[in-house]
């Protein structure tokens, strides 16, 4: 006989269907994050799920569409798929994907070589099938994505979704569009004669009052940077990514865009640029802008509201003294975005850049030059890093950030004096500048030169994290943790009297650096006391005195450091190197096997087995021109 136990009892397994419409409509809208074209293969298992996918409007939410031209079937299909989107989606944003796989026939009708775009909103070309569904939901489109084989495909789109700056913004409500976010990529592999991008003067940006984020790869700016150009006054986020085959951008439309863009909170610029004789100002010609973004011409070089004059920068404040910087150069115009704290650049011309731009808020900030081996590349890049540095400090009533919190250099050489300048106080920098004492080596130079860097990590008290690759890694290690100096190593004048402690008032003293402090010999200043992570990549040697001097030094900096083969001397026994595969982005790039040798740890070194590397996610090879 059977127990209760043995019996036959009802089967409790968890079945799909057996779960609640909620959970299932949760797990659908994960679905849909992922694969935005589950909802269809979801309604066809069963009606049940049918009856719940079309009973979660979220799970609608993302939209991926195919467009080849308004004679082809599938812009039919498209534009079905778009209406049966948006139906039931309810009132949810979507988030629209578009992918234009070959040109349309309407190219030469819409963009005329040295003319306007001739093609708008009402136009038969401009507007198929798949544009009229998705401009007649343009006030419920949250982000578009566009992946286009030329320029002139994709602004045609936009053209035919948005009103143009020239309509009239008395549109009615419920069409006003809702886009937040732009983002317009260009195939690379399009040929020349078809990307006519070189041939057509575009229009002007789409009338977009709610965009947040543009993002533009392989595209020109010029159109957003002409007088005509959009109202860029709500845009936070903007990246610019052009490849080296492409038409480099010129520094005038970059600061013609940014001036526009008073509230942009993150910046990033990937692309050759070229250097223009015209940005060059006074200082009474900077354009400010307010706290909402609307820019207020004065004729200060200090931004404020008020109409008295700045004051007047205090010996302990920073300063740009003739005696400091014995090779002034003009005061370009200044660009100013007060809330500005992401900035990146991966450009030739990095000083070109970087000397407009005023941004008293800037926390993280990343420098990679194309052309960072050039001759004088380190000098002219730590004479605009010090000039940045000091503008960041001027006073400035926007100011709520207290300084750079993450730094990332890559292919520049940090230069530094081989006595440690981190010891040394502001007057014994300047017996470094006149010349060595005996015993202080014939390496030193001239402060305007090596000593330009260690003085602009000085200054960054507030950085917790520094990244350094692609260059000698050992003048960074010296600066962060220099080597206790001897009584003959340093000027006679500190000799005579007391041990050096830093003044009282010195800019560079942290409050936090006193528990740094203790752990080191001496009463010497720290440079960057809140640091906590140290990331170094190179393929030159370094000492391991060097590393377990710094990991004695700084305990509590996590510190780690890769030494990459160089290609150069692995081709010396594997034979040539084949570039194109470590810097192209394609699904046949190679992955490349090198010897690391890894330190890593708060205050310890270990070595780590060689591991393999992948590539670089970039868009195509990139050529360091001089």
């Amino acid at each position: 006989m059977e127990g209760p136990l043995h019996g036959s009892t009802t089967d409790t397994r968890l079945t799909l269907t057996s779960l609640p419409p909620e959970i299932l409509g949760e797990i659908f809208v994960q679905c849909s994050s992922q694969y935005p074209d589950s909802p269809l293969l979801l309604r066809q298992v069963s009606k049940s799920l049918q009856a719940i996918v079309h009973g979660t409007p979220r799970a609608w939410e993302h939209l991926t569409l195919h467009h080849r031209n308004s004679n082809d079937r599938t812009s039919n299909a498209s534009s079905d798929k778009a209406r049966m989107w948006f139906k039931h989606s309810g009132s949810c944003f979507v988030h629209v994907r578009v992918e234009i796989e070959q040109p349309s026939l309407s190219i030469p009708k819409l963009w005329n070589a040295g003319n306007a775009c001739q093609g708008t909103a009402s136009g038969p070309e401009a507007k198929d099938a798949l544009t009229n569904a998705l401009a007649a939901h343009v006030d419920r489109i949250r982000t578009l994505d566009v992946l286009a084989p030329s320029e002139p495909e994709a602004r045609s789109l936009l053209d035919a979704l948005y009103p143009s700056p020239s309509a009239s913004p008395t549109f009615p409500e419920t069409l006003i569009p809702a886009t937040q976010s732009i983002s317009i990529r260009i195939s690379s592999t399009t040929p020349p004669n078809l990307r006519l991008s070189s041939l057509a003067s575009p229009s002007p940006f789409p009338l977009l009052p709610a965009l947040q984020s543009l993002k533009l790869t392989n595209h020109t700016i010029s159109f957003m940077s002409a007088a005509d150009g959009c109202d860029l006054g709500s845009l936070r986020e903007l990246e610019i990514e052009c490849p080296i085959r492409f038409q480099p951008i010129r520094v005038g439309e970059v600061m013609g865009i940014l001036r526009r863009a008073g509230r942009l909170e993150r910046l990033r610029v990937e692309s050759r640029v070229v250097d223009d004789d015209n940005e060059a100002a006074s200082p009474s010609q900077m354009t400010p802008f307010s706290a909402n973004g609307v820019a207020s011409p004065i004729g200060s070089a200090f931004p404020s509201r008020s109409s008295t004059p700045p004051p007047t920068p205090s010996p302990s404040s920073p300063s740009l003294d003739p005696e400091e910087d014995p090779t002034p150069t003009p005061t370009p115009s200044l660009v100013h975005l007060p809330h500005l704290t992401s900035l990146s650049l991966r450009t030739n011309a990095i000083p070109a850049l970087l000397s407009h731009l005023l941004l008293p808020n800037l926390a993280e900030l990343k420098l990679e030059d194309l052309n960072g081996k050039r001759r004088g590349a380190s000098a002219e890049t730590a004479g605009v890093l010090r000039q940045m540095l000091v503008r960041m400090e001027l006073p400035n009533e926007y100011r709520v950030g207290k300084g750079l919190r993450r730094f990332e250099v890559v292919g520049v050489d940090v230069q530094v004096p081989t006595v440690p300048v981190a010891v040394l106080v502001p007057e014994q920098q300047g017996a470094l500048a006149i010349g060595a004492e005996p015993g202080m080596g014939s390496t030193l130079r001239k402060e305007g030169d090596d000593a330009t860097w260690a003085w602009c990590f000085k200054r960054m008290v507030s950085l917790e994290e520094i990244a350094v690759s692609k260059t000698d890694v050992a003048p960074v290690l010296e600066v962060l943790a220099p080597q206790a100096s001897s009584p003959t190593s340093l000027p006679q004048s500190s000799q005579r009297g007391s041990p050096i402690e830093p003044r009282p008032s010195s800019p560079f003293r942290s409050p936090s650096s006193t528990a740094v402090d203790a752990q080191r010999s001496g009463d010497l200043d720290v440079v960057c006391p809140r640091l906590r992570r140290c990331t170094l990549s190179t393929s030159s040697p370094i000492s391991p005195a060097l590393v377990d001097r710094f990991a004695a030094q700084r305990p509590n900096v996590d510190l780690k450091v890769d030494v990459v083969q160089d290609p150069f001397f692995q081709s010396l026994k594997t034979g040539p190197v084949d570039f194109l595969s470590l810097y192209c982005d394609g699904p046949n790039a190679a992955t490349r096997t090198a010897g690391v040798g890894e330190t890593s740890g708060k205050g310890g070194a270990g070595t780590k087995p060689a591991r393999r590397m992948g590539t670089r996610p970039a868009f195509g090879p990139w050529v360091v021109l001089a």
